[in-house]
């Protein structure tokens, strides 16, 4: 079971897929075997013993022909072309009889001993047909007649052998084809046996190994995840030694446990550390309350666990100092209170001081617009003095222009 519990679910399903294939490779090719034990043993039918049958008809027929040419040599004139191709018609026909005979024995070699017998017999036909022949061709009809009488005797006898041996050769395939046919039909009886047992058998694995690696321990972790989902969270958690998906997954569910029986124990902690606090803030309110009230001597008795206990230090430093500072309050008060009226009597020692300044003050202010008055006037005078000045310093400039001139044209007349 620790291949099942280690290797991949797809692993798995190829694993019997794989199963299933060579299942079924192995019936076809066992199909086969037997398939082609029945071919072989209908080929020899078809290939050996059917043509050699058919060879063998050939030749008595041959045998009949045979007859026929000795005959047709005692009916015709000696001199006449059909009674003097008769010794070539029976060589020709004897030669085909006895290819008809070996090609037989090639098929089949088990006719090799009947066909010795058949080819002597044969043979002797032969010799006692060109026996004929030669008499009826020196025109000795009656001899040759006889000699022809004992040729069909012989023909027949041949016939006889030959009928008898083709028909329990016949007999013979027909019950070889009936046991082939039987035995045909046992094989696919047993081929359809072999096959439904292997492919139950498969299947049957097939579900066993998927009960077994797949099924069973999913169904065991959906029970585990069902109870956790309940709030049970001290289940043990099955498969965690596995190597595949289902052990992953326990893996999985496994931490979703842990996370579980965490978060119920920071339950329970946030559950006392609630009441802490609750516990802390009632007496904290109650303290402030009282400071509200001014109540300077609270302070805060009860043992408190943690960081809490340093806020009521914290708390109770901070009232011993506001109580320290009020006091101080107090008495600063008072010599707020003291130096208040000496910065009173100062501050109206200099409003008096300030309104002498600003007297003062004013006087100088209209001596400086007079002043200003006076600078304005002078700046205007100086504006016009300086306009006269550009003026004759224009006309001075003209003058000169003139001068200019008349000194030269006095030049051009004195040149003149």
């Amino acid at each position: 079971m620790k291949i099942l519990d280690n290797s991949k679910i797809t692993t798995k399903v190829v694993s019997l897929l794989l199963m299933l294939g060579v299942i079924t490779i192995g019936i076809t090719l066992f199909s086969s075997l037997a398939m082609n034990g029945l071919s072989d043993d209908y080929g020899k039918l078809t290939r050996q013993t059917l043509p050699a049958n058919t060879d063998l008809a050939r030749m008595n027929r041959r045998a009949q022909q045979i007859a026929e040419i000795g005959y047709r040599a005692t009916s015709h004139d000696s001199a006449s072309p059909r009674a003097r191709s008769a010794p070539d018609d029976l060589r020709q026909t004897y030669e085909a009889g006895q290819r008809n005979l070996e090609e037989a024995v090639a098929t089949d070699p088990a006719l090799a001993d009947a066909g010795g017998e058949i080819q002597a017999e044969y043979g002797r036909i032969n010799e006692a047909a060109a026996q004929g022949i030669r008499l009826a061709l020196q025109n000795r009809d009656a001899e040759a007649l006889q000699v022809m009488d004992r040729v069909d005797r012989q023909i027949d006898e041949l016939s006889t052998k030959v009928g008898n041996l083709i028909k329990a050769r016949v007999e013979a395939n027909d019950e070889r084809s009936a046991a082939l046919e039987q035995q045909a039909n046992s094989t696919l009886i047993w081929l359809l046996a072999i096959g439904l047992i292997a492919v139950a058998g498969g299947v049957a694995t097939a579900i066993v190994v998927a009960r077994a690696g797949i099924t069973a321990p999913l169904a065991r972790l959906q029970q585990t995840m069902g109870d956790l989902a309940s709030g049970n969270n001290r289940v043990d958690v099955p498969g965690i030694g596995r190597g595949d998906e289902i052990g992953q997954m326990a893996k999985a569910v496994l931490v979703f446990r842990d996370a579980a029986v965490e978060l119920e124990k920071g339950s329970a902690e946030k559950a006392r550390a609630d009441a802490e606090q609750k516990r802390v803030v009632d007496t904290l309110s109650e303290g402030l309350a009282s400071l509200a009230r001014g109540d300077l001597t609270c302070e805060i008795k009860a043992q408190f666990s943690g960081v809490y206990e340093q806020v009521k230090s914290n708390f109770n430093e901070a009232v011993a100092s506001l109580r320290a500072l009020i006091g101080s309050v107090i008495e600063s008060s008072a010599s707020l209170r003291t130096g208040a009226g000496e910065i009173a009597q100062a501050s109206e020692d200099l409003a008096r001081r300030t309104e002498s300044n600003a007297a003062s003050l004013e006087e100088t202010s209209a001596a400086l617009s007079q002043i200003d008055e006076r600078i304005k006037a002078s700046a205007s005078a100086s504006t016009r003095t300086v306009e006269r000045a550009d003026q004759a310093i224009s006309t001075v400039d003209g003058g000169r222009s003139m001068a200019d001139e008349a000194v030269q044209a006095m030049g051009r007349v004195s040149e003149s």
